[in-house]
């Protein structure tokens, strides 16, 4: 499998302003929420709309997490597939994000997480990192919120803090042993893009062969 890394952060860093920007400089780039494939939006949209809501009346942990593979089993095709390109290849999230998310909300099935521990490990992790009562002011007063990215029913500022606050630190655990590189997202974005750049590109030129 070639090579790749992980952009990683808390909800609403900005991972995907970053990562157009870094494939309009020829990175490749994967993510499953790729307009490409629309299977995946649709997985999202039912896991959010209908499963979500009805855990453990109509559906099961078991079902919900069949719902939700595929999105990183794309993750995964798609690295591959890339395999012949020769370019630089950077994840979005990878399975992290979704892992230390259905932990915090005590969903997340053995099986499940047992088969994303098995899967490739990535070369290095560039975390973007943003205090959450900076990132609260970009949901529109919580109106973009979905239920996986605040604690209680309705959202609130205190309620995404403190959240997001525990996302960071689950975040953090679920990439440990990989090489990371710390990010601050707060600054200007041209800033954010460059930094984020310089890390992966020094991790690919330092595992270049002497």
């Amino acid at each position: 499998m070639t090579e790749f890394s992980v952009l990683l952060g808390p909800d609403y860093a900005g991972k995907t302003t970053v990562l157009g920007a870094l494939s309009a400089r020829g990175w490749n780039v994967v993510a499953s929420d790729d307009e490409r494939f629309p299977v995946l939006r649709a997985l999202r949209l039912l896991w959010l709309g209908e499963v979500l809501p009805e855990l453990g009346c109509r559906y099961s942990r078991t079902m919900a997490m069949a719902v939700l593979n595929p999105l990183i089993v794309h993750l995964r095709d798609q690295v591959e597939l890339l395999a012949e390109s020769g370019g630089p290849v950077v994840v979005d999230s990878y399975y992290y994000k979704l892992m230390a998310k259905l932990q915090m909300a005590d969903l997340l099935t053995l099986d499940i997480l047992s088969s994303w521990l098995e899967l490739p490990r990535p070369a290095r992790v560039v975390f973007l990192d943003a205090r959450p009562e900076h990132t609260w002011e970009r949901t529109r007063g919580g109106a973009d919120l979905n239920p996986l990215e605040h604690y209680g029913r309705r959202p609130t500022r205190a309620s995404f803090v403190r959240y997001q606050r525990d996302l960071r630190r689950h975040l953090l655990t679920a990439a440990a042993g990989v090489p990371m590189t710390m990010v601050d997202a707060t600054a200007d974005l041209a800033s954010v893009v460059d930094e984020v750049e310089r890390a992966l590109a020094a991790g690919a030129r330092a595992e270049q062969p002497v």
